[in-house]
């Protein structure tokens, strides 16, 4: 199988669940099935070359759960299935890897600090009983510390990319504003409100009446001063 860039549709990420594989899980990977793993390609992703063993990899932590529910040809059975899924989401990973490396120079947001490896790395090895029992591990698997910590970089830079490209697609429009107005307006209604700044009463000469609008008045600016 071969896949080409052009199939990513100009690095349209739609939102996914990527799928998530323990490395701690692919050092105790049992070498009966490893020593039935064949090396050859299985495909190709703008010349990244996925093999068996990657598959196969992939495919462990769905063995572990599998093996305790089935047995023997059943258990062959649905790892077959579940093989061509997870190949897809191989590639899916791969296409969005390669996108993510075209871009991480020029986007702060997803570049990736040795920092922020280091702490992934240290994360990683608590699952070990000490740092030299984990360095074993990566010598089984014929990996230097360095060749590990690029595979970090690579997970934290999908990660990064695929939460951007996510977040990009959560847009509040002016429509969405009015729906949501229309919805809970009684929560944004406000009573009427007057501001008084004057009261101007005429006099109007007549004693009596003169009087009633005095005190009125009075009464008035008290009522007004008691107002916060």
């Amino acid at each position: 199988m071969k896949i080409n860039s052009n199939n990513f549709k100009n690095a349209h990420i739609s939102a996914f669940v990527i799928l998530c594989i323990s490395l701690f899980h692919s050092f105790l990977f049992p070498s009966a099935i490893k020593a039935a793993v064949i090396n050859k390609v299985v495909a190709v992703v703008n010349d990244k070359v996925i093999t068996h063993a990657d598959l196969m990899r992939m495919l462990y932590p769905l063995y572990i759960q599998y093996q305790k529910v089935y047995t023997h040809e059943e258990l062959e059975k649905k790892l077959q299935e579940a093989k061509k899924d997870v190949l897809n989401q191989l590639i899916e990973n791969e296409l969005i890897l390669q996108e993510a490396k075209k871009r991480k120079d020029d986007d702060e947001h997803i570049a990736v600090s040795d920092k922020e490896v280091k702490e992934y790395l240290a994360s990683i090895m608590k699952n070990f009983p000490s740092k030299e029992v984990f360095l074993q591990s990566l010598e089984k698997e014929k990996m230097t510390i360095e060749e590990f910590e690029d595979s970090i970089r690579d997970q934290i830079l999908v990660k990064k990319l695929t939460a951007k490209e996510v977040s990009a697609r959560i847009m509040i429009t002016p429509q969405d504003i009015k729906k949501r107005y229309e919805e809970d307006k009684e929560k944004y209604k406000q009573p009427e409100e007057f501001h008084v700044f004057h009261i101007l009463i005429k006099k109007i000469g007549d004693p009596e009446q003169d009087r009633e609008n005095k005190k009125f008045l009075e009464e008035s600016s008290k009522a007004l001063a008691s107002i916060d």
